[in-house]
């Protein structure tokens, strides 16, 4: 037996511009989504990892950096992508939008894209 779940009011669009398809299939997958990265940012992991091990003595830090450098040459980007191409497009399209706000309503189950000029009286709605 198949369950279908009706999402269409998990996305209520305040702005003036539509969403496109994907925009609004992308948004239905909720905030828990987590793009896989197409590469690993080794130098932000090592200047990350530097900078919250900076107060342990030098020989605490010294094994640190050794582990993680044993780490970092080990990994290799995820070869399974949780977005298709047009999510990914739509991921970046929505972060373009300078005049829009997502945001995921107080009292409902559902993000909200509201404009950014007029949306402090539109919040009160949820």
């Amino acid at each position: 037996m198949s369950h279908s779940v009706d999402k269409s009011g998990w996305v209520v669009n305040l702005s003036k511009k539509p969403l496109t398809a994907a925009e609004r299939f992308l948004l239905e997958k909720g905030l828990q989504l987590t793009p896989t990265p197409s590469q690993i940012l080794y130098k932000n992991i090592v200047a990350e990892g530097k900078a919250a091990i900076n107060s342990l003595p030098e020989e605490s830090k010294d094994l640190i950096l050794s582990s993680m450098a044993t780490i970092l040459h080990r990994i290799r980007p995820p070869t399974h992508k949780n977005l298709c191409t047009k999510e990914r497009k739509a991921l970046r399209d929505l972060k373009k939008y300078e005049t829009k706000i997502l945001m995921k309503a107080d009292k409902e189950d559902c993000f909200v894209v509201l404009e950014k000029c007029g949306c402090e009286s539109k919040t009160d709605y949820f």
